[in-house]
């Protein structure tokens, strides 16, 4: 302790009344004061422990030591200077007497600080992130203390210099050495930007798996639209096949396989057999795929809960493609995908008249992406004198034609009471149908209570279809409810004018007094009006067919592989691949 000031009268005042006082801490721990400038209350805390013995001796000659004496304070050299106890705040400059692995010299003050003095560590800056703070690797300072590096007791400069960082960061991805949450996160595909991503480039790597899901391969609208799409996929990174449930609608299959796409038949007699998805997961897990693209509500709704009891490493993407409105679904169908759609990874919709009657929540992540045909193809197959002949028509005959499955959807009472009203006006027109289904027999007992005779024949089913509308004149759609029919696009791309229900993606394909003429649904006498006036108008017919073949352009099936094959890059891309 410092004595108590004495001042001479007149004498120069004591240096504890001048204000800020020095502490020099000497060797014993006795410390003097002397003016200067006022010591920080950190250092004064260890001033104390200047005196406490916490340094373990190194050397053998240092255990034996004798206690220090009064004459040898100071003394260089002295046994009883090297025995004193040392400081603990004071970093040696020899490795001999290094600090124990449990005490962590704290930091020493700057330039100007007492002697010896030392402060504590400072705490982390408030409400600073865990994952901002400095890495420091343990396994390296502990390999280091292990080996006894010299540089142990050494003082850093750069350490004691680097100035503390007081605000955090946030971690971002690619920084940061072993957390878990600084690594780089695997990209995701936001479903409602599938198709305006680029594409990646791709270098030497395996062809993308692809499968293709759908009820069956009859003669119907997406089932040929596959047909179509299989045959402009040319890229050389893609592997595509197809699984079907029905064994008895397989039709097309010799179409698609010439093609190159493999066929698998999941066998059950209906679809309501829930089997196939047992077939369908060991299909998945003895021939992985990296993206499962469904075509048929009822199958999407069962092949994503498949999906999900695979294992991850061999998980596919899931894609939906909606070819009709939701209204037309069956309630079950409804209820399902409705449960299951927010599991897919990128939803598509054939026009926006279909997207449009999704629900609000399925309706936001699902894109349009309107199908095609093969137009060079479906022009190759013209053959209008040929089929007169085999039909037996004459070539001035004024013939209308349809290719539309017998069902509910397609609306043939209403196609048939337009043409009985026809033979009542005496309108010399000839319908031609095209198609096959579940109501065939009730049909053709309504066109036979009609007795339509050849004024509208009934061909069945047909795989020349295209052949058979390319004898026609103009092309007529009486369905009540719509997706984009392909047969639609197919009358576009044969210079057909077109006389068709305003519904579903209809009137996104038809203009109006254009390329064809629009009526409302369920109304028969509207339809028969709109027939017979182009019956007997050659002359618009004409315009008609030209505006038609140029609108067809629009639905070239090579535009839509291409944007379907960045959606399976792009999903591909986001997961690693499947083994």
């Amino acid at each position: 302790m410092c004595p108590a000031p004495r001042r001479r009268p007149g004498g120069p005042p004591c240096a504890r009344e001048v204000g800020p006082v020095r502490v020099q801490p000497r060797l014993g721990g006795v410390a003097l004061c002397t003016p200067g400038r006022r010591a920080r209350p950190s250092s004064l805390q260890h001033v104390g422990e200047l005196a406490r013995p916490r340094l373990r001796p190194q050397s053998p000659r240092d255990r034996g030591a004798r206690p220090p004496r009064s004459h040898d304070l100071g003394r260089r050299g002295s046994p009883a200077r090297s025995a004193a106890a040392r400081p603990t705040g004071v970093l040696l400059r020899r490795p001999q007497h290094r600090a124990s692995p449990g005490d962590r010299p704290p930091p020493r003050l700057g330039r100007g600080a007492p002697r010896g003095a030392v402060r504590r560590r400072a705490a982390p800056a408030p409400h600073a992130r865990r994952a901002a703070r400095p890495r420091v690797d343990r396994r390296r300072r502990a390999v280091r203390a292990r080996l006894g590096s010299p540089r142990r007791g050494l003082r850093d400069e750069a350490r004691d210099s680097r100035p503390t960082r007081s605000v955090a960061r946030a971690a971002q991805p690619g920084r940061g050495r072993h957390h878990p949450r600084c690594a780089r996160q695997v990209p995701r595909v936001d479903p409602r930007r599938a198709l305006s991503l680029p594409v990646p480039r791709f270098e030497k790597r395996r062809k993308l798996r692809i499968l293709w899901l759908v009820k069956g391969l009859g003669p119907g609208g997406a089932e040929r639209l596959l047909v179509a799409a299989a045959g402009a996929h040319t890229a050389a990174d893609l592997e595509i096949s197809c699984a079907y449930l029905l064994p008895w609608k397989r039709q097309l299959v010799g179409d698609l396989e010439a093609h190159g796409v493999a066929t698998h038949c999941l066998d059950v007699r209906d679809e309501r057999d829930v089997r196939w998805a047992r077939r369908l997961r060991a299909l998945l897990e003895s021939q992985p795929v990296d993206v499962l693209h469904a075509h048929s509500p009822y199958p999407a709704g069962f092949g994503r809960i498949v999906s999900r009891t695979l294992p991850a490493s061999i998980r596919p993407r899931l894609v939906y493609t909606l070819h009709n409105t939701w209204t037309s679904f069956a309630k079950p169908s409804r209820l399902l995908n409705g449960a299951t759609m927010p599991m897919d990874d990128a939803d598509l919709a054939v026009s926006e008249q279909v997207r449009s009657t999704l629900p609000a929540r399925l309706a936001r992540r699902t894109e349009v992406l309107v199908h095609g045909i093969d137009l060079a193809a479906a022009r190759a197959q013209a053959d209008r004198a040929g089929l007169r002949a085999e039909l037996g028509m004459d070539a001035d005959e004024i013939v209308f034609g349809t290719v539309a499955n017998l069902r509910a959807q397609k609306d043939y009472p209403n196609l048939l009471a337009a043409a009985r009203l026809l033979v009542d006006r005496g309108v010399a027109v000839r319908i031609l149908a095209v198609g096959q289904g579940p109501l065939e027999q009730e049909i053709r007992a309504e066109h036979a209570r009609l007795g339509l005779g050849d004024a509208l024949v009934l061909l069945g089913e047909r795989s020349d279809a295209l052949r058979v509308m390319s004898a026609c004149d103009g092309f007529v759609l009486a369905s009540n409810n719509e997706g984009l029919p392909v047969a639609l696009m197919e009358a576009l791309a044969l210079g057909l004018p077109v006389v068709a229900t305003a519904v579903g993606g209809v009137p996104e394909a038809i203009v109006d007094s254009e390329s064809g003429v629009l009526v409302p649904p369920r109304n028969p006498a509207a339809l028969a009006d709109a027939i017979a006036d182009l019956a007997r108008d050659p002359e618009r017919r004409t315009v008609m067919a030209s505006s038609a073949t140029a609108a067809a352009a629009d639905f070239d099936i090579a535009r839509t592989v291409e944007r379907l094959e960045a959606v399976y890059r792009n999903l591909a891309a986001a997961v690693p691949s499947p083994t």
